[in-house]
């Protein structure tokens, strides 16, 4: 095959699209210094497969993409097609009978690559493989670069084998045979595997055909418990609907006395309303009577006031008639005196006559007397008309009194009249009034009666109804509640019986472990019965089972103790070398023992010496439990590790103190005294003994607490439901 032409655009400094042809006769490529020459070879060399850029004179693959100028803009792909001949037709079989081989390489400065051949897109394998005992390729001898002779020259002869085996055409089944050498340790490692998963398949046969006959017991059990559900079922809706019946009959009859109380209710409200409207008007009556009554209330009050006055004025008159008839008698009796006193003055007079007529001499005398006698006559006159005229007024003023008492007594009669008509007039309408506000207040009673009757049976049924609500949503509510912690309780007990299958069955421990709890050549391995003191217990069990951690800190101590917590703990060195003669003899895997009692140090280790935790620090053995009489154990492995919150304080302390303990964090990364780092992330499925144990131990406890809660809620529900029924009754 021979390079017929090249075409490149977008590659190095060939912008734009450019095709070289190299016709018959070719040799060499001229041109002075920078034109490209280089970059020509480089694209040959790039298209057939090359993957490195610095052999391609660049830094990084996207070096190779036209990254513009000051009169051009960078271009978003390279790309370089080789056209090589075939006219003797000596390429590969696949391809010998084209005359033509084209080869494409496209580079986006995404880092996309794409491949064709012949415009069919490949890979990057198919066009190494067809260039393969060609000598043309990325490291053959057909690209010699520049030094590359005098390597050639002072290379080793191993070096130089290379050059030699692919001129030999010798490279190529090279390649095949590496590619079959791995494709046989590949399937080593698979056929490996396969052993393992079969043993492991194996080991769980009996766990799953257990598993899988327990399936079928429980598909059975589940069958016949849906049965006995349905028929209990069946007879709870028979019974529910039964009660229902009756409850509807009965709820039926308080509807019929609804219906007839709301008859007599509104017959009893039609009779109130007329009785109000007989009211009404009998109150309107009683208005018109009482203003009647007031009006002749306040005309007899003006006339009781006019008799009083007249009263008044008839005593002041009665007072003057006394008064007056007393200067009557007195200006009687003065007249009479008057009178007497006239007529002896008469006498007098005539006396005086007598004495004037028989005595002349004393004539002058007696006229003297008689002038005198006169002017007192005169006088007695004047008096006397003028008492008569007194007595004349007297009686005009007497008879005026006389009049006026007579008419004053005369109104007085009329007042009084008056008086006991509009009395009578008052005591009838009042005792009609009485009569009518009898039976107005009757009816008002018997309404007000059953308008409280009516509300209190409103009022009951309405709580009734309200109670009964209550006490189904309070029913349905702790039903829906009892359900969704039926389902928890049953997923937490189907998980923990998960866990003591695994537990019971030794999973999760090495095969030589679980051969030795299986083999029973230590008796039972019942921890929780285990005679520390004795030396009858022989085997006491894993040391996983005898730790326990706050919780949080379950990966901190697994990541430290990692397979010790596997490590078996027996009474002496007798039993460790019998468990290892059980492991070689049975060829049953490898198992690790520690013995509880130490010749060198009698029934016990040593005091570990536990220093002062450092500055940020604490001891994990502070986070852990450790069952009665192997405290000392735990404390000869965990007594060196120290606690740090996170890992960066972890390298921290380490980097500072230069200390010999080991530095744990909580989520399990680990530093140890010669600075050596293991962590990483774990998703949970691959949870140890410590976790699973730890699980178990929250499941059990929660499922006595949710045991405890179901009980009171079955409780509270049964509760609930006879209170419903006793509201229903």
């Amino acid at each position: 095959m021979k390079i017929k032409k090249i075409t490149i655009q977008g590659f190095k400094s060939f912008s734009d699209r450019t095709t070289f042809k190299f016709p018959k006769g070719t040799s060499a490529i001229v041109g002075p210094n920078g034109c490209g020459k280089s970059n020509i070879v480089d694209a040959i060399r790039w298209v057939i497969g090359e993957q490195n850029a610095r052999h391609l004179r660049g830094k990084v693959m996207e070096d190779l993409i036209f990254g513009g100028s000051d009169s051009r803009k960078p271009v978003g792909m390279a790309e370089v097609t080789l056209t090589l001949a075939n006219e003797e037709g000596k390429a590969p079989a696949a391809f010998a009978n084209f005359t033509e081989i084209e080869i494409q390489r496209r580079l986006y400065r995404s880092g996309e690559s794409e491949y064709y051949i012949n415009k069919v897109p490949s890979r990057l394998k198919d066009i190494v493989e067809l260039f393969t005992d060609t000598g043309v390729g990325t490291r053959a001898y057909s690209i010699i670069e520049q030094g590359q002779v005098g390597w050639l020259v002072t290379a080793k002869p191993e070096e130089r084998r290379v050059l030699f085996e692919e001129a030999a055409g010798i490279n190529k089944y090279k390649k095949k045979k590496e590619a079959a050498l791995r494709k046989l340790d590949a399937t080593s490692q698979n056929l490996t595997r396969v052993s393992d998963i079969i043993s492991e398949v194996r080991r769980q046969l009996n766990s799953l055909n257990r598993q899988a006959k327990k399936a079928e017991r429980y598909s059975v059990f589940k069958d016949e418990l849906t049965k006995l559900d349905l028929f209990v079922s069946k007879t709870d809706f028979d019974s529910i609907t039964s009660s229902m019946s009756e409850k509807k009959r009965i709820f039926e009859g308080f509807s019929d006395k609804e219906l007839n109380l709301s008859a007599d209710i509104s017959a009893k409200e039609a009779a109130t309303e007329e009785a109000n409207v007989e009211y009404l008007r009998i109150e309107e009556e009683y208005k018109g009577t009482r203003d009647r009554t007031i009006e002749v209330v306040r005309e007899l009050n003006d006339k009781e006031r006019i008799a009083e006055i007249g009263k008044l004025r008839a005593e002041e008159l009665t007072r003057n008639n006394e008064r007056l008839t007393r200067e009557i008698e007195e200006l009687k009796m003065r007249k009479v005196s008057l009178t007497t006193e006239a007529e002896t003055l008469n006498v007098e007079l005539t006396r005086i006559a007598e004495e004037l007529l028989s005595s002349e001499t004393a004539l002058g005398e007696k006229e003297l007397k008689l002038s005198g006698a006169a002017d007192k006559l005169n006088e007695l006159e004047a008096a006397l008309k003028s008492e008569q005229a007194k007595a004349l007024e007297a009686r005009t003023r007497l008879s005026d009194d006389s009049h006026m008492f007579k008419s004053l007594i005369r109104d007085e009669e009329r007042s009084t009249e008056l008086q006991a008509k509009a009395e009578a007039e008052i005591g009838g309408v009042t005792s009609a009034i009485a009569e009518r506000e009898e039976p107005v207040k009757q009816l008002s009673d018997m309404l007000q009666a059953v308008i409280e009757r009516r509300g209190e049976a409103e009022e009951a049924t309405k709580e009734l109804k309200v109670r009964l609500a209550e006490s189904e949503s309070l029913k349905e509510e702790k039903t829906e509640e009892l359900k969704g912690l039926t389902e928890v309780l049953s997923d937490k007990r189907a998980r923990l019986k998960a866990l003591t299958d695994l537990k019971d069955n030794f999973d999760g421990v090495s095969e030589g472990v679980r051969s030795i709890l299986k083999s029973g050549i230590y008796g039972t391995n019942d921890t929780a019965t285990a005679d520390i003191s004795g030396h009858a217990k022989r085997l006491h069990g894993l040391m996983a089972d005898v730790i326990e951690t706050n919780p949080g800190y379950e990966k901190a101590v697994e990541a430290v103790m990692g397979e010790k917590l596997q490590y078996m703990i027996v009474e002496n060195h007798s039993d460790c070398v019998e468990a290892v003669e059980y492991l070689k003899s049975h060829h049953s895997g490898r198992g690790t023992f520690v013995p509880m009692r130490d010749p060198r140090h009698g029934d016990d280790y040593g005091n570990v010496d536990l220093q002062s935790a450092p500055e940020g620090t604490r001891r994990l053995l502070d986070e852990v439990k450790v069952k009665e009489g192997y405290a000392k154990i735990v404390r000869q492995m965990l007594g060196d590790v120290l606690l740090v919150e996170n890992f960066q304080g972890a390298l921290k302390v380490w980097m500072r103190n230069g200390i010999t303990d080991t530095l744990v964090t909580p989520d399990g990364d680990i530093v140890d005294h010669k600075g050596i780092i293991s962590g990483g992330y774990s998703n949970g499925k691959d949870a140890g003994l410590l976790a699973k144990n730890s699980e178990m131990k929250e499941l059990t406890e929660t499922i006595k607490i949710e045991e405890a809660r179901l009980d009171g809620l079955e409780q509270e529900l049964a509760r609930h439901i006879g209170q419903t029924r006793e509201l229903t009754k």
